[in-house]
């Protein structure tokens, strides 16, 4: 497994990859990897020829500085944790070496960043948007491998894709979780003992309320997944949101339908989590 930090090193050795005609799969990630990530990397193992991973904590897609540096990182251990799955190269950059300049790339983001996540992070998803722009302009993939637990994120990565990045494939991974549920995160390290024994039941909810939609209000169904959730003293609620698959906005009274998507995101134990599920 190759290392590189610079953007000619990795655009030099994809370019060799390319020119013995093999394809190139790409995972972005801030470190702290778990098996979330490693279903990524496998993902991409299974579709293509070399996999590359990145590793950058993004700091401009942080609106809370303190998250930033609370951020878990273990370089080390994710460089043996990638060696042992199969990875090709990893890109660790630093910020000057990823952005040679404060400006930001230009994005019809069609609403998406305005809903859900947008309302309780300004600024997130252009800062999102820039890192990823930057790494594909480096590693210049044909796929790239994103997990559904970030679903807004994933859907704005494809726009970002089209408008840009059109020979790119954005390959949609599942939500790979815990035992009892818990999607898997690297803020997950981050929860105490008791946070992590009340935090599967952020799924348990989401769960429950897809299994029990069909006679339901969107009002109802709200009303019904934070009365579950307000069961537990430890979650502060950000949202809770009914939404269509694609656009992500509110759907009308009415209209729960399958494929309408359930989102929230949940602080447990002084860490944030977002999970979804699809209606069906």
């Amino acid at each position: 497994m190759k290392i590189f930090t610079t953007q000619l090193e990795i655009a030099d050795f994809v370019f060799a990859e390319k020119s013995l005609n093999k394809t190139i799969g790409f995972v972005p990630t801030m470190g702290a990897l778990h098996r979330g990530h490693i279903s990524l990397v496998e993902q991409a193992v299974s579709q293509t020829d070399t996999v590359v991973v990145s590793i950058f904590v993004n700091p401009r897609q942080f609106n809370d500085k303190a998250d930033y540096h609370t951020y878990p990182r273990n370089q080390v251990a994710d460089l043996q944790l990638l060696e042992s799955h199969s990875c090709h190269a990893v890109f660790c950059p630093d910020y000057n070496e990823l952005f040679r300049s404060e400006d930001s790339i230009s994005l019809n983001f069609r609403n998406l960043d305005k809903v859900l996540e947008g309302k309780f992070r300004p600024g997130h998803f252009q800062g999102m948007i820039d890192v990823v722009y930057a790494l594909f302009q480096s590693v210049k993939p044909h796929k790239a491998f994103f997990g559904m637990k970030d679903y807004q994120q994933l859907r704005i990565i494809s726009l970002l894709a089209l408008e840009y990045f059109p020979n790119i494939d954005i390959i949609a991974c599942d939500i790979v979780r815990e035992s009892d549920g818990l999607a898997m995160s690297s803020r997950n390290m981050r929860l105490d003992t008791h946070s992590r024994s009340i935090a599967p039941n952020i799924y348990k909810t989401l769960k429950l309320a897809a299994d029990n939609y069909s006679d339901k209000t969107v009002a109802q169904l709200l009303e019904f997944m934070w009365a579950q959730l307000k069961l537990f003293p430890q979650f502060t609620v950000e949202y809770v949101e009914v939404c269509n698959g694609n656009t992500l906005q509110s759907v009308s009274p009415h209209d729960i339908a399958r494929g309408n998507m359930l989102l929230l995101a949940v602080w447990c134990g002084g860490v944030r989590l977002i999970d979804n599920i699809y209606l069906k």
